[in-house]
């Protein structure tokens, strides 16, 4: 008949790439849904959350001048 018993490697391999897929599965599904994990960013050190560096708000301050001039 021709067949050789594998033993119990040939099953690892199938049971570890059912894992893998499974995890990858439950990562897209985590992902795409809205109620998922959100990572917050880390807070700057030295500044306040939501504090903005003078520099960058001066930047900004340009930037949304020049949006407002093109927009009218």
């Amino acid at each position: 008949m021709g067949l050789k018993p594998r033993g119990c490697c040939g099953w690892l391999i199938v049971a570890l790439v059912a894992a893998l897929v499974a995890t990858a599965a439950m990562f897209a599904i985590m992902k795409r849904r809205a109620g998922g994990r959100h990572i917050k960013p880390l807070p700057v050190p030295g500044q306040q959350p939501g504090a903005l560096d003078p520099k960058y708000n001066e930047a900004l301050g340009i930037a949304f001048n020049f949006f407002r001039i093109q927009k009218g």
